[in-house]
């Protein structure tokens, strides 16, 4: 474990090894739209350079993010251990729960542990480093690239942590870890100082992504912050919802999916599909239009008003309204692309 966290901070080539052992492929993904369902989450962002795993690490994130408030109100209990004495193997216990060796329950002190190792990554680690090679890419690249390689920089050290502490480094880990964090979140083990804790961390690390991703300063992240309130937050996620749920954005979502998923290389299909609804959201939704609805905002009229939005609106990602706002947007715009769980299972079948 040391000789992976240290390889993971330090040595690229060994990280990427370790990393492309730990996930294995993974194709039944969703798309990870709504940046306040990082922790986590969310992430966003790679660390890996192999296009392979990349892949892997954005699908298990892709599936995290869209299943993850089903997942966190259906989820059974985690299986328990096999005992000592059954002759199991520990193939065949992975096989029947990759989370076997995962806690049973989170604490508060386990759960700050988490978020401090990922904070370090991002501030010291490779995720660092990949983060501001993003950065580098500004004139190179096009956006919406970029937040995916954001976001599985972010992913990929936090799958690095979940591993350390027993999680499956796959969708089930992270789904795993989440419900344990809703659990621990809804008993009444934390008081109100504790949670204010959490939030602010989880906060934090999604911030300092975005920062350095996108070379926004921090002072200026926490300056427009503090100047939102709660109602205004409301008001943005309104607008956002509103947009999102435009009969004509809908429109667009499916015709360009399909045209997508059918020139894509077999395989590859909802790859192609994430991308060009995540193209839609981001140069339609956010940045199209004139005055685009970044600027009605109140935020800078560019991709960095649109990461500076994204950054200030973490603060009030917990708030009822805002989070069922942007939760039933999501839900039409999954339906439109036929990414929502209905659509992909029927194409499983």
């Amino acid at each position: 474990l040391i000789l992976q966290s240290i390889c993971y901070l330090y040595i690229p080539n060994t990280s990427n090894y370790i990393i492309s052992i730990m996930l294995p492929a993974t194709r039944r993904i969703l798309l990870p739209f709504c940046s306040s369902t990082l922790t986590r989450s969310r992430a966003l962002p790679s660390i890996v350079h192999e296009s392979n795993v990349n892949e892997k690490i954005l699908a298990n994130w892709r599936l995290l993010t869209a299943a993850r408030s089903s997942s966190t109100s259906s989820s059974a209990p985690s299986p328990p251990l096999t005992p000592m004495g059954s002759g199991k193997s520990q193939q065949q216990m992975q096989q029947q729960d990759p989370n076997h060796m995962a806690p049973k329950e989170l604490t508060f002190d386990m759960m700050k542990c988490v978020l401090d190792t990922t904070m370090q990554y991002i501030l010291h680690g490779l995720t660092h480093h990949r983060l501001i090679e993003i950065s580098e890419k500004e004139k190179d690249e096009l956006l919406v690239l970029r937040w995916q390689g954001m976001m599985e920089a972010f992913l990929a050290a936090q799958l690095h942590t979940l591993a350390g502490f027993g999680y499956s480094p796959t969708e089930a880990g992270l789904q795993r870890y989440n419900v344990q964090v809703a659990q621990l979140i809804q008993s009444s083990q934390l008081d109100s100082t504790q949670q204010e804790e959490m939030k602010v961390r989880g906060r934090d690390i999604w911030r300092q992504a975005l920062s350095k991703a996108f070379s926004v300063p921090m002072e200026d992240i926490m300056a427009k912050a503090g100047g939102i309130n709660v109602p205004e937050a409301r008001d943005m996620m309104h607008k956002v919802a509103s947009r999102m749920q435009d009969p004509n954005i809908l429109e667009m979502i499916a015709q360009r999916t399909n045209s997508a998923a059918a020139e894509a290389a077999p395989g590859t299909e909802l790859n192609a599909k994430h991308t060009a609804v995540q193209n839609i959201l981001v140069n339609e939704v956010y940045l199209g239009g004139n005055p685009n609805l970044v600027e009605q905002c109140g935020f800078e009229a560019s991709e960095k008003g649109y990461v500076m939005m994204q950054c200030v609106m973490t603060e009030h990602q917990t708030d009822p309204l805002v989070a069922q706002y942007i939760g039933s947007a999501m839900m039409r715009v999954l339906q439109s692309a036929g990414l929502d769980p209905a659509s992909l299972g029927q194409q499983q079948k």
